[in-house]
């Protein structure tokens, strides 16, 4: 900003124009009237973010995902793992769990067992899928099985570096 001769502040754009910006206001009338147009902006930014959804600040443990599911399905997605069947997570959502949790956090809870050391561990071929009853239902393929082993590997990388 320079000063000029009046005294009052300018701005330079594009080094060839000039504005001038002018001084505070002199009257109580034009002070009121921009304390009330600020307080108009506040007001609308304020009515804006009301008006979005509200994000869950604090998610639900897993720990606790994994008691529900525990108690539900004790022969499929107890302590012990096995593989399970593809697609269970429509089963799950039809289920009793879905009175409890929320179709999210049933995703969020498939998701971290499904990828765990210890499921993908037992992910071997020929290795029994279960249902939600525990029931066979299909096998662990080769191309599975492989895939689980290459997750494995990645995991044991990262581990080490």
């Amino acid at each position: 900003m320079k000063n000029t001769e009046n005294n009052q502040p300018q701005v330079v754009v594009k080094k060839k124009r000039r504005i001038n910006i002018p001084q505070a206001p002199a009257t109580n009338n034009e002070k009121l009237a921009i304390i009330t147009e600020e307080k108009r902006t506040q007001l609308s930014l304020t009515s804006v973010k009301q008006s979005r959804p509200k994000t869950p600040s604090s998610q639900r443990p897993l720990h606790e995902i994994f008691a529900i599911f525990e108690a539900a399905f004790p022969k499929t997605l107890g302590k012990a793992f096995h593989p399970l069947k593809i697609g269970i997570h429509k089963d799950l959502a039809q289920s009793v769990v879905r009175e409890q949790l929320n179709h999210r956090e049933c995703r969020r809870g498939l998701y971290a067992r499904m990828h765990s050391i210890h499921y993908l561990k037992v992910c071997q071929t020929g290795a029994q899928r279960l249902d939600l009853e525990g029931k066979p239902c299909g096998e662990v393929t080769t191309e599975q099985a492989h895939y689980a082993s290459e997750q494995l590997a990645k995991r044991n990388v990262q581990k080490d570096a």
